[in-house]
């Protein structure tokens, strides 16, 4: 499986410090390239067997944020690894209606 994004932990430590403790961030190509960056775990079944679990892998390691019960949104490229990223308010509403009805 393609990933967009593969950071090893050289280029983590210059903005993330410690908190992937050296480990790789990889969001699939497929995830990533969505219009919506706004994910709900059936969302990522089609990629993942247990979509809730590596959801939950990657808001530990900085690459997505949950929103909501059963809301992810992505984190962008340049703030990987960030715990202090927070969508703006606006952006998250229209990511989860989008991802409730449709675009």
């Amino acid at each position: 499986m393609p990933f967009l994004f593969e950071y090893d932990e050289r280029s983590l430590r210059g903005y993330a410090g410690d908190m992937n403790d050296g480990r790789a961030i990889a969001v699939p190509a497929a995830l990533a390239q969505r219009a919506n960056q706004v994910l709900r775990p059936r969302d990522a079944a089609p990629i993942y067997v247990n979509p809730r679990a590596e959801l939950s892998r990657l808001v530990s390691a900085g690459a997505a944020r949950r929103l909501a019960t059963g809301y992810y949104a992505l984190t962008p490229r340049s703030r990987l690894g960030d715990q202090r990223w927070r969508p703006d308010l606006e952006s998250s509403a229209l990511g989860i209606a989008q991802s409730d009805y449709g675009s």
